[in-house]
């Protein structure tokens, strides 16, 4: 299971990413 803030880090990478 993935840590919460490796979750938030790849949330927060793919809202980059949502152009």
């Amino acid at each position: 299971m993935a840590s919460l803030s490796e979750n938030q880090q790849r949330f927060t990478h793919a809202l980059v990413h949502a152009e």
